[in-house]
């Protein structure tokens, strides 16, 4: 006999509906005209657990929250258009453009009203028309359809730019920006493109703002020069010029500015040595662009191997990397780098003690290895966070390996997946 379950819930809008849950999915009974959900929604997992009831006070836009205790079953993740990693927690995009996340949540992160544990993905309230999204350290933005801006998460350095620097466990718009193109999230920093115009927000203790302070703030400031691509590393920030020149600003203690000296900088300047690049990747202190000719260059922290040269150095100018000559895509992290090379291979290179590489052994290496598990079928999505990677493959399987002490990339796994791990649908 099939299980079933009736939950009654009041809606923000003040309309009343009633959720069935039964083996062909959840249904919803009710006046449809006061919906904006489908008569029937594909969910992802989301053990049993209890919302407790949360007030703040001092933030009048977060509504109060009602005791829940949900017990769902399982369903599919559904189809994933994206995925994003924070430093404890992970998003994905879906197809219908909803977002959901799962991992720690002590400063709102995975957007769901509370700061309370919360076990298996969780959709991120009040946000829908998704295009894309970001994660940082303890935050994450999503660009709207249309251009708008959605941010929630740790807020205590401004990176929401709300003007505030208060967290934000529900999506908030960030103050006087609208019509954003692309957004990128650092450690603690958020910096958003809209047309070649950059404006950045949050931590800028080391220039990664560029504005040519080391004040934090609280909303988003412009960043002088005209850009078509941006990318926030840990507390620097890089973007790519119409031209084709890179320039970057913020820390630069390990080189990531690339512009042969160790001094932070507060406001943009170029990256030396390389001519013409198009960017590809910013980890937490390296980055890596691609000249004209398709040849690979990296700068920054390369103390861990992650730029693939095979040597374990700090290069405060680009230098040639040949491995990565023939990849489809890259992406990098703190102190380690993975990429997408031909139709079926991914290999990763640098720090490893937490399972980032994915290559079972939990050492690091200054030459990349080859995930096995990609052997047959490579990713159409690949993505890092600070300590770990995730790939998607078919638009239904989210593999992911790295630190996963918060369950941040799969819930109920190991402390950390030396190797990729299906993440439980």
């Amino acid at each position: 006999m099939p299980r079933r379950a009736l939950i009654t819930l009041a809606a923000l809008c003040g309309c009343r509906w009633d959720v069935v849950l039964g083996a062909d999915g959840i249904s919803l009974r009710g006046d449809a005209a006061t919906l904006d959900a489908p008569e029937v929604i594909d969910a992802p997992l989301v053990p049993p657990r209890d919302v407790p009831t949360e007030r703040d006070a001092g933030s009048p836009d977060r509504p109060e929250l009602v005791d829940v205790t949900e017990d769902i079953p399982e369903t599919p993740m559904g189809t994933l258009r994206s995925v994003a990693l924070g430093g404890d927690f992970t998003c994905v995009v879906r197809s219908d453009d909803s977002v959901w996340c799962w991992g720690a949540n002590d400063r709102g992160q995975l957007g769901v009203g509370t700061t309370a544990p919360v076990t298996g993905p969780v959709r991120v309230r009040g946000l829908g028309g998704v295009s894309s999204m970001v994660a940082g350290g303890r935050h994450a933005c999503a660009l709207l359809r249309g251009g708008g801006l959605r941010c929630w998460g740790a807020n205590d350095r401004g990176q929401l730019g709300d003007g505030s620097t208060n967290d934000r466990a529900t999506p908030v718009s960030p103050a006087g920006l609208d019509g954003v193109e692309q957004v990128s999230a650092g450690a603690e920093h958020t910096c958003a493109r809209r047309g070649e115009a950059v404006r950045c927000s949050g931590a800028n203790d080391r220039g990664q703002l560029g504005d040519g302070s080391t004040t934090d703030r609280a909303g988003f400031v412009a960043v002088a020069g005209a850009y078509r691509r941006v990318l926030a590393g840990g507390a620097f920030t890089a973007a790519e010029t119409a031209s084709g020149a890179v320039h970057a600003w913020g820390a630069n203690d390990r080189g990531q500015l690339g512009d042969g000296t160790t001094t932070d900088r507060a406001t943009p300047g170029p990256v030396m040595g390389a001519g013409a690049l198009r960017l590809l990747a910013v980890g937490h202190a390296h980055a890596l662009a691609r000249a004209a000719d398709g040849s690979t260059f990296g700068w920054g922290d390369g103390g861990r191997g992650a730029l693939g040269d095979g040597a374990m150095a700090v290069r405060t100018t680009p230098v040639a990397i040949a491995v990565w000559r023939e990849l489809t895509s890259l992406v990098a992290g703190d102190g380690f780098t993975c990429g997408a090379l031909g139709s079926d291979a991914v290999s990763c290179v640098g720090a490893n003690e937490l399972g980032q590489l994915g290559d079972g052994t939990g050492v690091g290496n200054p030459v990349p290895q080859r995930i096995t598990e990609f052997s047959r079928s490579q990713p159409e999505v690949l993505a890092a966070g600070p300590r770990g990677a995730c790939g998607i493959i078919a638009e239904t399987a989210l593999w992911c390996w790295g630190d996963n002490a918060a369950g941040q990339l799969s819930p109920g796994g190991a402390a950390r997946l030396l190797r990729p791990a299906l993440v439980p649908r």
